[in-house]
This record gives C-alpha cells, sequence and structure tokens, in this order.
C-alpha cells in the first residue's frame, strides 16, 4: 500500500526540495534526496519499535493474547517481531524525477496478506475496521521531519561552501 505522504508541511516541503534541485543542479540533488529516503526509512523503524503512530503518541496497546503465528513475538503493536515484522520490512520508498520536479513516495509493498476484499492487514490497522483501534501509522513523525529539515540545512550550507 505504498501511499503518498500526508502533512500539511509536505507541500512546503516539496516546494523548497524543487527550489534546491533548480538551484543546485542534479547530482547533488540526488545526494539529498537519498539521505531523505534513508531518514525516512529509519524514522519507520524507529518509530515502530518504539511502539508509535505517525505523530509520535503511543499506537493503541493490544487489546488480546498474542496467539498463531504470534505467540511468543514480544515487540509493540505492528512491529511484533521487531526489525523482521512487515510494517518495517516492507516500508519503502521511491523517489521521481519530473523535470525540474521530485518526489518521494514512501509507503509498504504490496506483499501483505489480504483479509478482506481489497484490504489489507496493515489497512485494517491504520483506519482502525471492525473491532481495531486506529494505528495510524502512515505518515512522517515528528522528529524525522526534524532530522530531514537539519540535512536540508546541512544541504545547503555545504553547498554554499
Amino acid at each position: 500500500m505504498a501511499s503518498r505522504l500526508e502533512s500539511k508541511n509536505l507541500k512546503i516541503f516539496q516546494r523548497k526540495l524543487e527550489a534546491l534541485h533548480k538551484g543546485f543542479g542534479g547530482h547533488k540533488g540526488d545526494e539529498l534526496i537519498k539521505t531523505i529516503q534513508g531518514l525516512l526509512i529509519s524514522g519507520n523503524r524507529e518509530g515502530l519499535l518504539a511502539g508509535t503512530n505517525k505523530a509520535g503518541s503511543p499506537l493503541a496497546p493490544l487489546t488480546s493474547e498474542r496467539k498463531g503465528p504470534y505467540r511468543g513475538a514480544t515487540g509493540p503493536p505492528l512491529a511484533p517481531f521487531g526489525t523482521q515484522s512487515t510494517a518495517i520490512d516492507n516500508f519503502l520508498t521511491v523517489n521521481t524525477t519530473e523535470g525540474d520536479s521530485r518526489t518521494i513516495i514512501a509507503g509498504w509493498s504490496g506483499t501483505s496478506t489480504r483479509l478482506k476484499g481489497n484490504l489489507k492487514i496493515l489497512e485494517y490497522h491504520i483506519r482502525g475496521v471492525g473491532r481495531l483501534p486506529v494505528r495510524d501509522i502512515g505518515g512522517v513523525r515528528p522528529n524525522t521531519w526534524n532530522d530531514i529539515k537539519i540535512a536540508i540545512r546541512k544541504f545547503k550550507a555545504g553547498f554554499l561552501k
């Protein structure tokens, strides 16, 4: 379920990224894009291992004992097997370039088991379908946004030297 990053700051961030690409050229811009992609991946991993949602708040706790393949798992909700959990292991980023516009898309690859219709396991948790509480991890956590802003500042400062 690859979904575009959602945030009220995303349009501002996108404009800044486009301006950097125009002003500083493609090669250096590629380095920044790769840095941001790495930050998104590590932010997803660290946030899930800490048991937090996209806002950095704690995920709703489990309401029942883990059963079946989850028996004995000790990680937080959505990361019961640590870094081997679907929400961490299947997270990816892709970047595209069209003219001077750069876009980063982040989300989860489509390998999650389907439960009903077109909904996949993570979608059930993100939306809070049925009796599940909402565990919305579909966004960029505040700490990750801060890390991205720092990377952009360092990039700009390094380029201007």
